[in-house]
Order: structure tokens, then C-alpha cells, then sequence
């Protein structure tokens, strides 16, 4: 694919429809995940949850890919490697199904899985030479900002590395992030969402369910707030346990 292949919002709206969210969440995760709508995790502030801004549908993904470059996309076809983790189970999973998918759409659609040692996916993702790869992430803390700045911010880690920026976004991080009052950074981050669903920079899977593994007469509680990074990263806090 040229270097331009993705700056055309049809071809990543077609992505985004051509993946099949549920049989990904039932078959990678065993039904234990939640649809990720949008780049602030709204649900998990205790913000109302924004709604999905693609679904799945093969018939839309179509019409979507014989508009893109004018009609050479679906005249030609494509071929292109997915980069991952390859100690990701769920990054194989995602980029086979989406493989399957593409190919389902037209047979000239061939996007080869590539499992990648994971220093050597970082090295080249932090190089700009992955044009299409899949990746997962975690906030640095227990913030929107965190989501917000890393996702839809020009310098943040992931619109840094695909060259992404949008003014508007921009603005709207930097804006929120100075604000103590959460009903005015809820509004912010709202018309951030609505940034993202119009240029549809990533295409977001979902959030894995986090278990906590105990023995026998050992019981913790069963939704702790965020504790720092204990609960950030689904540590235990030993200071929360006891016995049964």
C-alpha cells in the first residue's frame, strides 16, 4: 500500500466497519470485554457512556472501499501486512479476523498477520514503519487526560507515531486538562469524541475484563477505586485483603 493509502477517511471508515467487534470479543476474550467507543473511557469516570461511532457491516464497509481513491481501491485491490505483538493472543486473534473479513469483502483484499518479537515492534513502531498494526493501551494514571492526551493529542504517543494532528483536538486536550471542574472537561471531552468519530484516526476494540486470582480464604473487594497504580495495572492492594 502507498504511503497515502490511509489518508483517505473511506478507506478507515471501511476498517472500521469491516470488523466484526462481537465474534472478536467472544471468541479473543471469551465474552469478557466491553466495546471501546471512543478515546475517553466516559463509563469509567462515572460519565455516560458515548455510543458506538462504526459497527460492524460488511455491506457498509463495501460501499465505503469502492469510494476510496476515487475507485482504485476497490478496482485494484490491496495487499498489506497487520504488525503485532507476537506474544499477543488477542493482537493474532484481531488481525486474523480482520484478514477474514477483508478477504470476505472482495478476494483482491489481502491483509497478511504479522507477528512481530515485541522489542522489534516497538523499535519499528516507534520508527513510523508500521502502516497498519494493532496494539493495545494502558494510562500512564487514573485520568482522561491520560486517555485523551496519548490517543488524540498531536504529541501524544500513538497520533505521534501515525503522524496524526488535528488543531481542534489539540485544543480540546490542552483545554480540559487545566479544568478542576469535571461537569465543564466532560463537555470537552465530548466534542473530542465527536473529533474522533469524524476522522476516525484509530479503530478501538475493547476493554478486557481484569482478574484478580486469590487462594482458598483469601477475599478482596470486588471493585476497588483507583488506588494509584495498583489498580491501574490490576495489582493487588495488600492492605484491602483479609480473610475470610
Amino acid at each position: 500500500i502507498p504511503p497515502e493509502f490511509f489518508a483517505d477517511p473511506d478507506v478507515r471508515r471501511g476498517f472500521a466497519h469491516a470488523f466484526n467487534f462481537t465474534m472478536f470479543r467472544d471468541y479473543a476474550l471469551r465474552g469478557k470485554g466491553d466495546r471501546v467507543f471512543g478515546p475517553v473511557p466516559f463509563d469509567m469516570f462515572d460519565w455516560k457512556p458515548g455510543t458506538a461511532p462504526y459497527e460492524y457491516d460488511r455491506s457498509r464497509a463495501a460501499e465505503l472501499f469502492r469510494k476510496a481513491h476515487g475507485g482504485k481501491l476497490w478496482a485494484k485491490g490491496f495487499k498489506a501486512e497487520v504488525f503485532f505483538d507476537a506474544a499477543s493472543a488477542e493482537g493474532q486473534a484481531a488481525a486474523d479476523l480482520l484478514a477474514s473479513e477483508l478477504r470476505a469483502i472482495s478476494p483482491s483484499f489481502d491483509v497478511v498477520p504479522k507477528p512481530v518479537p515485541r522489542q522489534a515492534f516497538l523499535t519499528a513502531l516507534e520508527e513510523r514503519r508500521l502502516p497498519l498494526f494493532i496494539a493495545n493501551f494502558g494510562p500512564d494514571f487514573p485520568d482522561p487526560h491520560s486517555y485523551a492526551f496519548n490517543l488524540m493529542h498531536s504529541a501524544g504517543y500513538f497520533p505521534r507515531l501515525q503522524g496524526y494532528a488535528n488543531a481542534q483536538a489539540d485544543a480540546l486536550v490542552d483545554a480540559a486538562s487545566g479544568l478542576s471542574d469535571e461537569a465543564a472537561r466532560e463537555k470537552l471531552y465530548r466534542k473530542l469524541q465527536e473529533v474522533y468519530q469524524q476522522d476516525l484516526p484509530q479503530v478501538y476494540l475493547c476493554r478486557p475484563v481484569a482478574f484478580k486470582a486469590l487462594r482458598g480464604g483469601v477475599a478482596s473487594p470486588k471493585t476497588d477505586l483507583w488506588l494509584g497504580s495498583f489498580s491501574l495495572h490490576n495489582a493487588l492492594y495488600f492492605y484491602r485483603l483479609r480473610k475470610r
